[in-house]
């Protein structure tokens, strides 16, 4: 046989060539025969290159099979993968352990995203060597490379492996995970999770022990944090029945919203909790708040400054002198000074103005109400502190200011604060606050914003 290879034959060979450039760097092409080896060392030339070739036909045929295996597990990661993904649990009382939830939701969403992008590529990758390896096998089992060729494939063309950097980064992300995921599985969910009833008896606990008696209140607890996560995070049984009255309340723009509320709320109270009086007001108290924190959230519009507050604003900036002011109750050195400037130089009315001005971050009429409340017993001390001029004792405190004076005080305070417009207050009182069930001391203090608002609205 001639070393020679012939040209009819070359010609072919150089012609398929060109239909299959993209696989050419992959493989190597030698014409190893010389005129001079004989005819003993052709035979043995021609039996290792067919020996050869045909080692690679197997070796092309057992890819492709692990190719398409391959490509069958990747395509049902993907389908697997593209499932939504469960929410984790968020109430945790330890915001540590909600916080890892978050993290656990966002790396396990990372990791989908980029796994399923890697999986799409190496998909990709896979039906590639597929098609190289259809486009190989002929070369060798067609026996068209010329018999004085030897067809070589490079041995990174058997090689799987594709972009492992990105696929340790997913590694890397799925053990950090899995690591989140066992600290999660040891972290102790709240006892509502279980049994509500008893979850609220020992929030009711907690407000016996700081509650006012005098008032009846006591201001919020961390635990109600945990009392709304099982309301509404945790779509309650409660929590729906909530949803339901505010969607109906607010079908009617909540005009009998006052009158239904307590009345709803007890209902909604577990009937195997405490029948004792103050273990239901609190749950009451409790039930109410979240309520409203509710509404706030849902219904914020019914929470918005009216678009005239700027006019209150105006007010403030009136000098002393056009303001009555009770007699030895404040210090004014200047009649002319703004009427916010005289109150926020007194100390103690300072202070009282910036517990008005908290009242505007609570969302329940109830917390407003002790807010003022609160605010008034220290414009009362302020007062009695100008009258006697020094600190006021436990027995001076015990002096009455009456209506009109601790009317004008309490005027003047709220224009020193910043509380941004104090009839629109009033409108939430108005429209949530369950004045049948108001103690004498909060009740009160609705009576003075309820005149002071009159006031405006006359003027």
């Amino acid at each position: 046989m001639s070393s020679v290879p012939d040209l009819h034959v070359l010609e072919r060979f150089e012609n398929w060539k060109s239909y299959i450039e993209d696989v050419l760097p992959h493989m190597s092409f030698r014409y190893p025969l010389h005129h001079e080896e004989t005819n003993n060392e052709k035979k043995l030339f021609f039996a290792s290159r067919n020996k050869q070739h045909q080692e690679y036909i197997n070796r092309l045929n057992n890819l492709d099979r692990k190719c398409r295996t391959e490509l069958y597990i990747q395509n049902k990661k993907l389908q697997r993968e593209s499932n939504i993904t469960k929410s984790p649990f968020l109430g945790y009382d330890d915001q540590r352990n909600n916080l890892k939830s978050r993290i656990y939701m966002f790396l396990t969403k990372k990791i989908v995203r980029l796994s399923m992008k890697y999986a799409e590529n190496y998909s990709e990758f896979l039906r590639t060597k597929i098609r190289h390896i259809s486009q190989m096998i002929p070369l060798f089992d067609r026996q068209i490379v010329p018999l004085q060729c030897v067809a070589s494939i490079y041995d990174e063309f058997f090689s799987l492996e594709f972009d492992k950097k990105k696929y340790h980064k997913i590694l890397a992300l799925c053990t950090y995970r899995d690591f989140i995921g066992s600290q999660l599985k040891e972290a102790t969910k709240p006892i509502w999770v279980n049994d509500f009833p008893a979850f609220l008896s020992k929030i009711i606990e907690e407000g016996k022990k700081i509650i006012d008696q005098e008032l009846f209140y006591f201001e919020p607890l961390n635990s109600e944090i945990s009392l709304s996560r099982y309301l509404f995070m945790h779509h309650s049984q409660e929590g729906r029945a909530l949803d339901k009255f505010i969607a109906s309340s607010a079908s009617s723009k909540f005009e009998k919203f006052s009158d239904r509320v307590v009345s709803f709320c007890l209902a909604i109270v577990p009937k195997n909790l405490s029948t004792a009086n103050q273990d239901q007001s609190i749950a009451l108290l409790l039930l109410y708040r979240a309520l409203m924190d509710r509404i706030y959230t849902t219904q914020n519009t019914y929470f918005h400054s009216s678009p005239n507050f700027s006019e209150f604003w105006k007010l403030s900036s009136k000098p002393i002198s056009q303001f009555t002011i009770p007699q030895n109750m404040l210090v004014v050195n200047d009649p002319q000074e703004e009427i916010r400037k005289v109150f926020l130089r007194d100390p103690i009315f300072n202070e009282a103005s910036k517990i008005l001005t908290s009242a505007i971050f609570c969302s329940s009429p109830i917390d407003i109400l002790y807010k003022i409340h609160m605010g008034m017993i220290e414009i009362h001390k302020a007062a009695i502190s100008n009258i006697v001029k020094r600190d006021p004792t436990p027995e001076d405190l015990k002096q009455l200011l009456g209506f009109d004076d601790l009317f004008s005080l309490l005027l003047g305070t709220i224009l020193a604060s910043d509380v941004p417009d104090v009839t629109q207050i009033g409108k939430i009182m108005k429209l949530f606050a369950p004045k049948a069930c108001l103690s004498p001391l909060l009740e009160y203090a609705n009576a003075n914003l309820e005149a002071i608002i009159l006031h405006f609205q006359k003027d």
